[in-house]
């Protein structure tokens, strides 16, 4: 049995939704050319992290010019996307919170912002992990504000973002080395209605404990009998 590379359902058929929502709330927006720009010649050749940069890459090119105006047109094309049916959930529009990854480093607070309006919709757990490590202090306070957020989606952000050893995310070495600033997160959403949230939780606790046993049996006990969802 043959399976299709996941790398192929990046396409120019799959964009045409982006593409439409761009074009609608961007008058400037010129389709043609940005889908010249990515599907060229070595498109093909192009493997699965490959292709989600060069969109990363390339969108950029018609984005406004200042880094808040960019961001608030890709949230709106998120939400009119999200509005329209469209899963955008799934890792084809993962270059969206790449965007923040790759131009946002010099705009900590309009990032952050960006990027709780965007995990809403696409989990941005790989973009929060660059400021995690350049600012943990204020990047941890902010996680922890949003472990109490309305929205489940980024309550389950608050936590799998600061894993300290998310697959195929950036290893976050000072959080390997000293959990401990990642336990009053988890202690908000531990009990959480959404079982989506409490299983971030379960693997938040599962990357610590390969590193610091003592520290997940400790807290597994204090929130055993606590709550049915944490028994």
């Amino acid at each position: 049995m043959s399976f299709e590379p996941l790398k192929n359902s990046l396409n120019k058929k799959f964009y045409q939704a982006f593409f439409n929502s761009w074009r609608k709330l961007d008058v400037n927006f010129n389709q043609t050319q940005m889908e010249n720009s990515i599907f060229d010649e070595e498109w093909d050749s192009l493997e699965l992290k490959e292709r989600k940069r060069r969109l990363t890459e390339k969108i950029n090119a018609q984005l406004p010019d200042g880094f808040f105006e960019a961001t608030e047109l890709l949230i709106q094309i998120t939400e009119d996307l999200a509005k329209s049916g469209e899963k955008i959930s799934s890792y084809e529009y993962f270059f969206i919170p790449d965007y923040i990854e790759v131009f946002g480093k010099n705009y900590f607070n309009e990032s952050l912002n960006a990027i709780k309006a965007i995990t809403q919709f696409i989990t941005c757990e790989f973009a929060i992990r660059p400021f995690l490590e350049d600012k943990p202090d204020q990047v941890m306070k902010h996680m922890l504000v949003l472990s109490k957020h309305p929205h489940e989606n980024v309550r389950r952000f608050s936590s799998e973002g600061c894993r300290p050893k998310l697959p195929w995310g950036m290893a976050l070495k000072s959080l390997i080395k000293n959990p401990s600033p990642i336990l009053p997160i988890l202690e908000n959403p531990n009990a959480d209605k959404s079982l989506f949230v409490r299983k971030s939780v379960a693997n938040n606790l599962n990357d610590i404990s390969k590193d610091h046993p003592e520290l997940v049996i400790e807290t597994a006990k204090r929130w055993q009998n606590k709550n049915e969802h944490t028994q």
